[in-house]
């Protein structure tokens, strides 16, 4: 299923999917704050073994009939034209064992195990390739598996302690630093996790990135997760969305420019 999300952020100011905007980073930024959840830890080593274990879990997608929904909101302070620019995006995420909805201030991304549609609403463009179920998982795994295999044993925790909120909540804070190789491979110096302890979920995740790289700052706040939705995005088949029973595009995606490679494919 992440094969769409890690599409999604190939989106850049050109406006057609395939301007790589710093894939790697961002999808982990996504896996972070979609299922980080820490408990107190008193102990760096354990701290640190705790979120790596925590990583793991992603290797999986939800348990059948499960729906995850999260809102977050990322911003970045990025270098553009030698310019230094602040961005900011709303997404929303929703992920079940066989689909996934992706939806940012600037596309959205749907994808099933048959097909992925990618829509740019400000361009107008409607981007329509194959889904490979499988293919999407192993790239899940590579990602997770190079995050916890080499940043988690690349790391020095340079701080794990609880504090209390302005709510009076328990919170705790971890905070990497990646040692010199890691941060050449992935351009990542720190990554700090802030975290409600009381309800044992993710509050934020803020990286810092090394001199010279097109980003200095990420931050992405989570707004709302549910590991149980109730949602009714999912009760329409996803080609339904887009096509209607004839193959022509559906009123809401009339006008829009359709590249569809499945069709390129089978001619």
């Amino acid at each position: 299923m992440w094969q769409a999300t890690l599409y999604c952020y190939e989106y850049a100011s050109s406006g057609k999917p395939g301007a790589i905007l710093h894939r790697v980073t961002l999808s982990l930024v996504l896996l972070t704050a979609l299922s980080l959840q820490l408990y107190p830890q008193t102990n760096a080593g354990e701290c640190l073994n705790h979120v790596r274990s925590l990583y793991r879990k992603l290797g999986d997608p939800p348990p059948e009939g499960k729906v995850y929904a999260m809102s977050y909101t990322i911003q970045a302070r990025v270098r553009r034209a030698g310019d230094v620019k602040n961005i900011s995006s709303n997404v929303r995420l929703l992920m079940s064992r066989h689909r996934m909805h992706l939806l940012t201030d600037e596309m959205e991304v749907y994808q099933d195990e048959r097909a992925v549609f990618t829509v740019l609403p400000r361009s107008r463009m409607l981007y329509v390739h194959d889904s490979n179920a499988d293919s999407g998982q192993d790239l899940r795994k590579k990602i997770i598996g190079a995050f916890q295999d080499s940043l988690f044993s690349a790391c020095t925790v340079l701080k794990c302690a609880g504090t209390k909120g302005d709510d009076g909540r328990e919170k705790r804070r971890v905070v990497l630093q990646i040692h010199e190789k890691m941060k050449k491979l992935y351009g990542i110096a720190t990554v700090a996790i802030d975290v409600d302890a009381g309800r044992q979920s993710i509050d934020q995740v803020e990286y810092t990135f090394v001199p010279g790289s097109p980003q200095e700052w990420m931050k992405v706040t989570v707004d709302d997760l549910d590991y149980d939705s109730r949602t009714s995005a999912f009760n329409t088949p996803l080609t339904s969305m887009f096509f209607d029973g004839r193959g022509a595009v559906v009123s809401k995606y009339r006008g829009y420019t359709l590249t569809d490679d499945r069709a390129r494919k089978k001619r």
